[in-house]
C-alpha cells in the first residue's frame, strides 16, 4: 500500500460539479439508466452539488473498496485476509483515506494500517489498472481472489502515506512515519466495484489537471 501529500487545488466547485464519476460513453442509454438505479456513481448527465460528488467518495468509496481474500499454505492451512477502507475523504483535488489489512488464521496472524494521501493531479491516468492476484505470497495458493485498483504516479509527482511508529518508546502516542512512493493499489472482492472505483478515480484526476504520461 501507499501514500501522502499536498498540491494546488483548482476550485472545488468547478472540478466537482464536471465529475463524471462513472463513465458511460461505450453504453446505452438503457445500460446506463439501469446501472444509475441500481445505485453506481453519477453519470456525466446527472445533475449533482460538490457537496453530492464528496459524499459520493466519502460514503461508496468504503463501502466498495473491500475485500476478504484466502490463501492456502502446501500443507492445507487456510489463511483469511481482510482489506478495508475508511475515513475516505475529497478535499479539493487532495484524496485521503485510511487502509487497514487484517490477517487472522490458526498460525498466521498480523495488522497493517496506512494512511493515504494521493494527490489527484498527480496521477498518471493512463496507469490506472485494475489487477487480479491468484497466488499469495511464499507461494502461497490464492482460492478466494480479489482485484486491486492500481494507480501509478506521474514522472514528477508521487504518493505519500504513513504508518504507526511501532518503533516509538511512547506507546501511547507513538507518532508517524512518512513514505513516498509512486505506486499505490486499492484492493476490492468485486471487480465490476473494481472498475467503478477506477473510472471515478480517473475522471477525478483528470479534472484536476492529470495527464497520461
Amino acid at each position: 500500500m501507499h501514500m501522502r501529500i499536498t498540491l494546488r487545488t483548482i476550485p472545488l466547485a468547478a472540478a466537482l460539479l464536471a465529475l463524471p464519476l462513472f463513465s458511460t460513453g461505450a453504453q446505452s442509454p438503457e445500460l446506463a439508466n439501469s446501472r444509475v438505479r441500481a445505485g453506481a456513481a453519477p453519470t456525466a448527465s446527472a445533475a449533482r452539488t460538490p457537496e453530492e460528488t464528496m459524499a459520493w467518495f466519502a460514503n461508496e468509496f468504503p463501502r466498495l473498496a473491500w475485500a476478504t481474500t484466502t490463501d492456502h499454505t502446501e500443507n492445507g492451512v487456510a489463511i483469511r485476509t481482510y482489506h478495508r477502507v475508511r475515513g475516505v475523504k475529497l478535499e479539493g483535488c487532495t484524496l485521503t483515506f485510511a487502509s487497514s489489512v487484517d490477517t487472522d488464521s490458526a498460525n498466521v496472524r498480523g495488522y497493517t494500517f496506512s494512511a493515504y494521501t494521493i494527490p489527484l493531479k498527480d496521477v498518471n491516468v493512463a496507469g490506472v489498472k485494475i489487477t487480479r492476484a491468484d497466488a499469495g505470497p511464499s507461494g502461497r495458493v490464492r482460492t478466494e481472489p480479489a482485484s486491486n485498483v492500481r494507480l501509478v504516479a506521474n514522472k514528477q509527482g508521487a504518493f505519500t502515506y504513513t504508518t504507526p511508529d511501532y518503533h516509538s518508546d511512547n506507546f501511547v502516542t507513538p507518532g508517524v512515519v512518512r513514505h513516498e512512493v509512486h505506486t499505490a493499489s486499492i484492493t476490492v472482492g468485486d471487480e465490476v466495484e473494481a472498475r467503478r472505483i477506477a473510472a471515478a478515480l480517473t475522471d477525478a484526476a483528470r479534472l484536476c489537471g492529470a495527464k497520461a504520461g
